[in-house]
C-alpha cells in the first residue's frame, strides 16, 4: 500500500459513516497483521511531519500518533503487540523519528501525545526502564539544558509521561533529577515562563506519585518551597495552570505524605490562605481546602499536635457553607435531585466531616461546640442551616465527645423543628438522623421523649412537603435503632402521620419516603405492628398494583414491595401469608412481563431481597415462586465486571458517574465498571437466605447454584461478594445434607474444599480471612467426622501458621506505630481498632480448630503439633495477648483427646498454672478455664495437677476486685473450673474428696462444697452458667448426701444455689438446663419443705422482685 492509500485509510477511519469506517477498521486491522513494519514506519513518519499552516493535515498526524501507540503497545488489548514483531531496523527507525519529533515539534498537545508513546516504549523493555533505549536519557538531559524553552517543555513533558525512565537508577540521578525539577520550577528573569513552571510541577508530581519511597523523600525535599511559591505565583497570576497544579498535589497527598511532612504547616498556612480569599475563583479555593484534607487524612497525628489548625480551618468551612441560596425550585421540585457537590456549601460541609474523622472529637469538638451554638440562633437562616448541618456532618468524628453533649445539643437543636424556614427544618431531620445512626441504641433510649415530638411536629407541618418527606427518613434511622418497647409508645402517632404521606396526590419521592419508613418501623415493632396491618396492607397493595410496569414509578413500586416484605416479616406467617401470596403473583406477572435478563436490572436486583424475606415467612408455600427469582439471582451472582485501559491522562469524571472505578497502575489508568457490583453481592446474600430458611425444600437450587457460588470466593473485586459468598455455602451445603442427597453433597465439599483453602490463604482482607474461617469451621459442622483428609489438614495448619507469622509483623507494625512521633490518644484508638479485628480472627480461629477436633480428634493430632514451635513461640514471647490466644488452641488437646492429652500437655502445663495469677484478665481467663478442662476430661492424669491449681484458682475468686468488670468472666471460670474439680476428682472416690478438701485447707469435702455453693449463680459466661448447673444438678442426683453434708439443714443451701440462677434469669437462653434447674429445685422442696422449710430459708438471698419469678416457674407445670 501506498502512503497516499494509506492516508486515505487513515480518513476512512474517521468517517462519520458506519459502512466506510467499518470497512477502514477491517483493513487497517489486515494491515497490522501482513505488514507490522511498514504500518509502524508509516505511521511514525506520518506524525513525525511539520503541521501545515492550514491545519489540514493535523487529524492525520493527531490520528497516527494515537493508531501508532494503540496498535504498537495493545492499548486496550484491541490487537496484539506490534512492538514484539517489527525488525530492530524499524523499531530503531522509529525511535528516531520520535526523538527528533520531541525536539522539533511546535504544538504542545501534539508533543504531549508523542511523549505518551515514549511512556509506552519505556514501559514495554523488560526492565522497564530507559535501559533498552540508549539515546533516550542523554537527549532528556540535553534538552533540560538548552535554552530552547520549548525543548526544555517537551524534556519535562518526557518526565510526565515516564516518571520510571530511570529504572532502578532513581537514587544515583537523585541530585540531577531535583536540579533539572528546582530550576524549571524558579521564575526566570527576565522573562519567567509560567507554561514551563507548570509543566515541571507535573513532572514533579508524577515523578514522586511513581517514586514512593521514604528515604527519597529528603533528596527531593528541596522542592517543596518552589512548588509552594509557583502555586501562589499562579493563584496571583490567575494562571490557566492553578486548579491542575493543585489537582496534582490532592493526587500525591495519599501516595506520598512523607513529602509534604518537612514543610506541612507552611503549606497548610498557603492553602488556608487561598481558601479564604474571595478574589480567587472558587475552583482554586475548593481544591486547597481539599489538599488540606487530604493531608489531615494522611497525616492525623501531626495535624492535631499542629497549633491552631482546627480553629484556623474550621471557621472557613463555616464560611463556606453559609453561601447557599434559597432556590424556590427547593420547595417546588416534584423530583429529588442529586446535591451539587461542587457548591461552596457541600464542599464546606463535607471537608468538615472528613477533618473531624481525621483529628478526632477531642481536638476537633471544642472549637465545634464554640462555634456552633452562636449560628443555631443567628437571624439569617443560612447560619442555623449551616451549624445544625455541622452538627450532623461531624458526629462520626466527634464520637464519644458528642455523645457526652447530646443533652445540651438537642436543647439547643430542638427550637429548629419549629424554625420558619423549611431549609431549617429540613436541616434538623437530617441532623436528628444522623446522630440516631452515630449513637444508636442508646440516643433512642435516652432521647426518644425529645426526639420523637419533634419529628412528628416536622412531618405534620403541611407548608412544607420536602421538609415533611425527609423527617419521615430520619423516622428511618430512629426506627433502625430504637426497641420495640420505644417504638410501641408512639407507634400510633407515627403511623398516623405516615398515613397522610401516602396520599397519591403527593409526588413520587414523598410515596416512597413514606413507604420505606413504614417498613423500618414495622421492622422495628415487630408483632406490634399486627394492629395496624388492616389499615396499611390494602393501600400498600394498591400502589404496588399502581406502580407495576411504570418507568416513572420503578422506584415507587420496589420501595412498596420492601415494605410489603418488612411488613409481613414483622406480623408473622398467618396473618402474612394470604397477601404474600397475591404479592408475589404481582411479581411473577412483572418477570414474565419482561423480556429475558442478560444482564440483571437494578430493579430485578432490588427485588430480590424482598423476595428472600417473604420466602422466609412463607417457608414451603413460596416454593412455586422460587423459578421466576433462581435465574435472576444466578446471573446477578456471576457478574462479571467490565474493565478497560484508557489513556492515563484522560479525564474519567463522565466514566466514574456511570458507576466506573479507575486506579492508576504501572502508567495505566484501569477502569472497573463497579455499578452492578451491588447487585452481585445482594444475589449471593439472598442465596444464602433462601437455602437457611427453606432448608431441604432448597437443595435443588442449592445444587444448581453451587458452581456459581463457590466460585465467588476468589472475586477479586468486591469484598461483600467474597462475604456473602462464604456465607451461602454452609446453609447451602446443609440443604442438600437435610434432603439425604449424600452423593450431590459428597461431589460438592470435593469441589469445594481446595478451593475454600485457596480462598483463604490468599484473601488480602483481614476481616474476609476470618470469615472464610468461619466458613470452614461452619462446613466442618455440616459434614461432620472425618471430613478433611490428611492433605486437607496439613494446608489447614499451614495456612493458619502463616497467618500468626502475618500477625507478629502486624503486632510489631503496631507497636512502632505507639512509638512514633506521630502516636497519640487518637492513634492508639485506631490501634485498637486494629487489634479488635486481630483478635475477632483470632475467635474464629480458635472455633475452627475446635470444629476440627471435635470431628477429627488424634486424626488432627500430628497435624496440630507442627505448630508447636509457634505456640512455643507465643507462650514465651512475653506479650500475654499471644499467650492468651496460643493457651485457648491448647487447651482444646485436653477436652478432646481426654486422659491421652497428658504426654502431649508438657509444653503449657506450667504456663497454665502461672497464668492462673496473671495481671492479664483474659490470659487468667483461659488459664482457669483450661484447669476446669483438665478436671472435666484429663481424667486421674491431671488430677494431682488440678489440685495444684486449686488454690490459685481459689484466690482469684476470693480477691476483693474479682467482681469488677474486668475481671468478672475470669472469676467466673475459675468458680466454675472449682465446680470440675469437685465433681470429677471430689466426687470420683473418697480419697478424691479429702485430696479436694486438703487442697483448700477446708476442714471436710462438704465445706468445699458449701463454699462453692455460695459463689453461686454465674450471672455473665452464659455458657459457662449453664455447665455449672448442670453440674450441680448432676452432684445433687449422684449423691445428695454429700452435697448437703449428711445433714438436712445444708439443704436450703443447695435449693439456693439451683434456684438462684432461675431468679437471676441466666438460664433463659437453656431451656432445657432451666427445666432440669426447676424441676429439681420442686422436687427438693416438696421432699424436705415441712420439715426444714427449704423455700423459707433459701429464699432469704433473692429480692421479692426474684422470688416472684421462681415461684412463678416452680407453680408452672413441669417439664419432662
Amino acid at each position: 500500500m501506498e502512503q497516499v492509500q494509506f492516508i486515505n485509510l487513515l480518513n476512512s477511519l474517521q468517517n462519520s459513516d458506519n459502512a466506510i469506517r467499518s470497512s477502514a477498521e477491517a483493513t487497517y486491522g489486515q494491515l497490522t497483521v501482513d505488514q507490522p513494519d511498514w504500518t509502524l514506519h508509516t505511521l511514525a513518519d506520518l506524525f513525525s511531519k511539520p503541521a501545515m499552516p492550514t491545519g489540514e493535515n493535523n487529524s492525520i498526524r493527531t490520528l497516527a500518533v494515537i493508531l501508532f501507540r494503540r496498535s504498537a503497545f495493545n492499548i486496550a488489548h484491541e490487537t496484539d503487540s506490534l512492538w514484539n514483531r517489527v525488525t530492530p531496523q524499524t523499531a530503531a527507525h522509529c525511535k528516531t523519528v520520535i526523538l527528533g519529533c520531541m525536539q522539533n515539534e511546535q504544538d504542545k498537545s501534539h508533543r504531549v501525545r508523542i511523549a505518551h508513546v515514549i511512556s509506552e516504549l519505556v514501559r514495554s523493555s523488560s526492565s522497564n526502564s530507559s535501559s533498552g533505549w540508549e539515546e533516550l536519557l542523554p537527549f532528556m538531559f540535553q534538552c533540560c539544558n538548552s535554552p530552547n524553552v520549548a525543548h526544555r517543555e517537551a524534556a519535562l513533558e518526557i518526565f510526565t509521561s515516564c516518571p520510571n525512565i530511570f529504572g532502578d537508577d532513581v537514587s544515583k540521578y537523585a541530585g540531577v533529577i531535583s536540579e533539572i525539577l528546582l530550576k524549571s520550577l524558579k521564575p526566570e528573569e527576565p522573562a519567567p515562563s509560567p507554561t514551563l513552571r507548570a509543566e515541571a510541577m507535573s513532572a514533579t508530581m508524577s515523578f514522586l506519585r511513581h517514586v514512593n519511597r521514604p528515604e527519597l523523600h529528603r533528596a527531593f525535599a528541596g522542592l517543596t518551597v518552589p512548588i509552594i511559591q509557583t502555586i501562589l505565583d499562579f493563584v496571583s497570576q490567575n494562571h490557566d495552570a492553578v486548579d491542575a497544579s493543585l489537582e496534582q498535589l490532592v493526587e500525591l497527598a495519599p501516595v506520598s505524605p512523607g513529602f509534604f511532612k518537612s514543610h506541612l504547616a507552611d503549606i497548610t498556612q498557603v492553602m488556608i490562605k487561598i481558601v479564604s480569599s474571595e478574589t480567587v475563583a472558587q475552583s482554586t479555593r475548593h481544591l486547597a481546602l481539599e489538599l488540606i484534607v487530604s493531608l489531615t487524612e494522611c497525616m492525623p497525628g501531626r495535624f492535631r499536635k499542629m497549633p491552631n489548625f482546627v480553629s484556623q480551618v474550621s471557621p472557613l468551612c463555616f464560611q463556606l457553607m453559609v453561601d447557599i441560596e434559597d432556590d424556590p425550585e427547593w420547595h417546588s421540585t416534584t423530583e429529588l435531585n442529586q446535591e451539587d457537590y461542587t457548591s461552596n456549601a457541600m464542599v464546606g460541609e463535607q471537608a468538615i466531616d472528613r477533618i473531624a474523622c481525621a483529628v478526632r472529637g477531642k481536638t476537633f469538638a471544642p472549637v465545634l461546640f464554640s462555634i456552633v451554638p452562636p449560628m443555631l440562633t443567628n437571624a439569617q437562616w443560612q447560619y442555623r442551616y449551616a451549624g445544625v448541618t455541622a452538627l450532623s456532618a461531624t458526629a462520626e468524628g466527634c464520637g464519644r465527645y458528642m455523645f457526652s453533649q447530646l443533652d445540651n445539643i438537642l436543647n439547643a437543636i430542638k427550637p429548629l423543628a419549629v424554625d420558619p424556614h423549611p431549609r431549617v427544618r429540613y436541616a434538623f431531620a437530617n441532623t436528628v438522623g444522623q446522630l440516631a445512626t452515630d449513637f444508636k441504641p442508646d440516643f433512642q433510649t435516652q432521647y426518644h421523649g425529645i426526639v420523637v415530638p419533634a419529628l412528628l411536629s416536622v412531618m405534620s407541618d403541611p407548608s412544607s412537603t420536602r421538609s415533611r418527606t425527609h423527617a419521615a427518613a430520619a423516622f428511618v434511622n430512629f426506627a433502625d435503632g430504637a426497641s420495640s418497647r420505644v417504638i410501641h409508645e408512639y407507634l400510633d402517632t407515627i403511623l398516623a402521620q405516615l398515613s397522610e404521606l401516602l396520599n397519591p396526590a403527593f409526588p413520587y419521592y414523598v410515596l416512597e419516603q413514606a413507604v420505606a419508613t413504614i417498613a423500618t418501623v414495622a421492622e422495628s415493632a415487630g408483632s406490634l405492628f399486627a394492629k395496624h396491618y388492616a389499615n396499611f396492607m390494602p393501600i400498600l397493595k394498591d400502589i404496588l398494583n399502581s406502580s407495576k410496569g411504570n418507568a416513572d414509578t420503578e422506584l415507587l413500586f420496589i420501595h412498596t414491595f420492601d415494605c410489603i416484605s418488612m411488613v409481613g416479616d414483622a406480623v408473622g406467617k398467618e396473618l402474612f401469608l394470604h397477601d404474600a401470596t397475591e404479592v408475589m403473583n404481582i411479581f411473577v406477572q412483572l418477570m414474565v412481563s419482561r423480556p429475558q435478563e442478560t444482564e440483571i436490572s437494578q430493579t430485578t436486583s432490588y427485588l430480590m431481597t424482598s423476595c428472600a424475606r417473604i420466602g422466609s415467612v412463607m417457608g414451603p408455600e413460596f416454593l412455586n415462586f422460587l423459578p421466576y427469582v433462581i435465574p435472576h439471582l444466578k446471573t446477578a451472582a456471576d457478574i462479571t465486571p467490565e474493565i478497560t485501559i484508557v489513556d492515563v491522562h484522560r479525564d474519567t469524571t463522565e466514566e466514574q458517574n456511570q458507576g466506573w472505578m479507575f486506579y492508576d497502575y504501572d502508567g495505566r489508568r484501569i477502569g472497573i465498571k463497579t455499578s452492578m457490583l451491588e447487585d452481585k453481592a445482594v444475589a449471593l446474600d439472598t442465596i444464602g437466605v433462601f437455602a437457611s430458611k427453606l432448608k431441604a425444600h432448597f437443595h435443588q437450587h442449592a445444587a444448581h447454584l453451587f458452581d456459581v457460588v463457590f466460585r465467588q470466593l476468589t472475586f477479586l473485586y468486591d469484598e461483600d461478594a467474597r462475604y456473602y459468598a462464604a456465607c451461602a455455602l454452609p446453609p447451602m451445603l446443609m440443604s442438600v445434607k437435610l434432603a439425604n442427597q449424600q452423593q450431590q453433597l459428597g461431589a460438592m465439599w470435593s469441589a469445594l474444599v481446595p478451593e475454600l483453602l485457596r480462598a483463604i490463604k490468599t484473601e488480602p482482607s483481614i476481616s474476609i480471612y476470618g470469615h472464610f474461617l468461619k466458613t470452614l469451621t461452619d462446613l466442618i459442622d455440616v459434614m461432620g467426622d472425618n471430613c478433611l483428609g490428611d492433605a486437607h489438614l496439613a494446608e489447614v495448619v499451614s495456612i493458619i501458621a502463616q497467618h500468626f507469622t502475618e500477625l507478629n509483623d502486624r503486632n510489631q507494625e503496631r507497636n512502632q506505630q505507639r512509638h512514633s512521633e506521630d502516636y497519640d490518644e487518637e492513634a492508639e484508638e485506631s490501634i485498637r481498632m486494629g487489634e479488635h479485628e486481630e483478635t475477632q480472627v483470632m475467635m474464629y480461629t480458635s472455633e475452627l480448630f475446635t470444629a476440627i477436633w471435635r470431628t477429627h480428634r488424634m486424626h488432627f493430632l500430628n497435624h496440630f503439633r507442627s505448630l508447636y514451635p509457634v505456640f512455643s513461640d507465643m507462650l514465651n514471647g512475653g506479650d500475654q495477648e499471644s499467650r492468651r490466644w496460643a493457651m485457648s488452641f491448647l487447651v482444646d488437646i485436653i477436652e478432646y483427646l481426654g486422659p491421652d492429652s497428658f504426654e502431649y500437655s508438657g509444653l503449657f502445663r506450667q504456663l497454665m498454672l502461672e497464668g492462673v495469677m496473671s495481671q492479664s484478665p483474659e490470659l487468667r481467663q483461659i488459664c482457669v478455664y483450661g484447669i476446669g478442662t483438665c478436671a472435666m476430661f484429663g481424667g486421674m492424669n491431671f488430677a494431682a495437677y488440678c489440685l495444684e491449681a486449686l488454690p490459685s484458682v481459689a484466690t482469684v475468686i476470693l480477691a476483693s476486685d474479682s467482681r469488677n468488670a474486668d475481671n468478672i468472666y475470669a472469676t467466673e471460670n475459675a468458680i466454675s473450673a472449682v465446680g470440675k474439680i469437685i465433681k470429677f476428682i471430689g466426687f470420683s472416690s473418697e480419697q478424691g474428696a479429702e485430696a479436694v478438701a486438703r487442697a483448700l485447707n477446708a476442714s471436710s469435702f462438704f465445706e468445699v462444697i458449701s463454699r462453692w455453693l455460695s459463689w453461686l449463680p454465674l450471672t455473665f459466661d452464659i455458657t459457662e452458667s449453664s455447665l455449672v448447673h448442670n453440674l450441680l444438678c448432676d452432684m445433687v442426683e449422684m449423691n445428695l448426701n454429700v452435697m448437703i453434708g449428711g445433714s438436712e439443714a445444708g439443704v436450703p443451701q443447695v435449693v439456693a444455689a439451683l434456684a438462684s440462677a432461675v431468679a437471676k434469669q441466666v438460664l433463659e437462653a437453656d431451656a432445657e438446663t432451666e427445666a432440669r434447674v426447676v424441676n429439681l429445685v420442686r422436687r427438693l422442696v416438696a421432699e424436705f419443705g415441712q420439715r426444714v422449710n427449704v423455700w423459707s430459708v433459701a429464699s432469704q438471698a433473692f429480692s421479692q422482685e426474684e422470688v416472684g419469678i421462681v415461684q412463678a416457674r416452680l407453680a408452672a407445670a413441669p417439664s419432662s
